[in-house]
């Protein structure tokens, strides 16, 4: 399983190294033609204050689904680590429950 997340996580690697920066860049670029231009009138300013309020709630959504996936792969890896645990306590219990009653085998015979 921790393979398949590792990569799961490279796949998603690249386009969220390119997603962030872009959105990042069209924010500030579109931030800065807002600010340096005051001729503009107000309908289009309206417009690209619209543009960057989504920009920004695009962004935030994509932060939170990432944190919702990284939530989700440490659960995935705990539930693996327990269940791991209780394969070795019972595989363990076994080999010790077979080597007991072949001690009484051999000590009865």
């Amino acid at each position: 399983m921790n393979i398949t997340l590792q990569a799961y996580n490279s796949f998603w690697t690249y386009f969220l190294s390119i997603g962030f920066p872009a959105a990042v860049l069209i924010f500030t670029y579109q931030l800065y033609f807002l600010t340096s231009n005051s001729r503009l009138p107000n309908s289009r300013k309206y417009f690209y204050i619209f543009i960057i309020m989504e920009l920004i709630a695009v962004m935030y959504l994509n932060i939170e689904k990432c944190a919702q996936v990284v939530k989700y792969n440490e659960q995935c890896l705990q539930e693996n680590r327990r269940f791991y645990m209780r394969l070795i306590q019972l595989v363990a219990f076994r080999k010790d429950s077979k080597m007991i009653r072949h001690l009484l085998k051999v000590s009865n015979s």
